[in-house]
């Protein structure tokens, strides 16, 4: 396994790190420096729907991929796993936390997995990664190999509890005897950002009326869902810490690590290795 200290500043935009606080204008320059030489190092893809410099500024996009991988490192730790040979990230998109995988896990065989085919591809061709292309069905998913570290950010967020229990057996099954699964959720904090009109999402794309049955299921249960307009077994869920540890712990996991809003200061983490397999 990688010493992680040297992987974080490996990532770290050290070209402004230093600059003095006053110097707002060298700050700027460095930044737009480090981010040129990032882009063209990682090849962001056009198509990347999470690359958006003008809302998020240029920074949160690379952030977030250290992160996932601050997230990942520390669920490893808590299920004393040092050895990995194959890891797989689902929901990989165009490769934003991919592509850090890639550097903190050279050796590994890495697994990219979408539904999206193009950002599938982009990964394969981009990162080496072997593709994968992914099903909105969970008996459809389905892999050659086992995997030490499942990664799945940004997935159980978005569908209700029945693809919750669905996704959550077929990854389990995905894990080697001592693997670790690491999914994020939409936690307690977004419930109190949602019902306060701040945070930074709001509405989470959500209609009022939709949003207002989440909080009263979230509420009277724990869990939470609603589709988007228009997008059918598609949307927004919210799932408060015991609600998410029952669902992971019935699909014969246990829960070894726990963070709120520890991805990106936002979606809850969890870290997951099978039951039977007890450190």
């Amino acid at each position: 396994m990688p010493e992680y200290g040297s992987v974080h500043r490996a990532l770290r935009p050290d070209p402004w790190h230093t600059v003095r606080e006053g110097a707002a204008q060298s700050v700027r320059l460095g930044q737009r420096i480090y981010w040129y030489g990032f882009r063209r190092a990682h090849k962001i893809s056009p198509r990347d729907g999470m690359f958006d410099p003008q809302r998020y500024g240029h920074f949160h996009y690379a952030a977030v991929g250290r992160s996932a991988l601050s997230c990942i490192t520390s669920s490893l730790a808590a299920a004393e796993k040092s050895d990995i040979a194959r890891t797989l990230d689902f929901g990989c998109g165009h490769g934003r936390v991919l592509r850090v995988l890639r550097q903190a896990f050279p050796a590994a065989r890495i697994t990219a997995s979408d539904v999206d085919r193009d950002g599938v591809d982009f990964c394969a061709r981009t990162f080496g990664a072997i593709p994968s292309y992914s099903s909105t069905d969970p008996a459809q998913v389905k892999f050659e190999e086992p995997f030490d570290v499942i990664w799945v950010g940004s997935v159980f967020t978005h569908i209700d509890q029945s693809a919750w229990a669905g996704f959550l057996s077929a990854l389990s099954s995905s894990l080697t005897s001592d693997g670790v699964l690491v999914l994020s959720t939409h936690g307690p904090q977004v419930a109190r950002w949602i019902r306060s009109g701040s945070g930074p999402v709001r509405s989470y794309g959500l209609d009022e009326q939709t949003m207002a049955s989440v909080l009263a299921d979230y509420s009277a249960s724990g869990f939470g869902y609603g589709d988007y307009p228009g997008w059918p077994g598609y949307g927004i869920s919210i799932a408060s810490p015991e609600a998410a540890r029952a669902l992971i712990e019935a699909s014969g996991l246990r829960v070894v690590n726990y963070t709120a809003t520890a991805w990106d200061n936002h979606q809850d983490v969890y870290g997951c290795a099978r039951a039977d397999n007890a450190v």
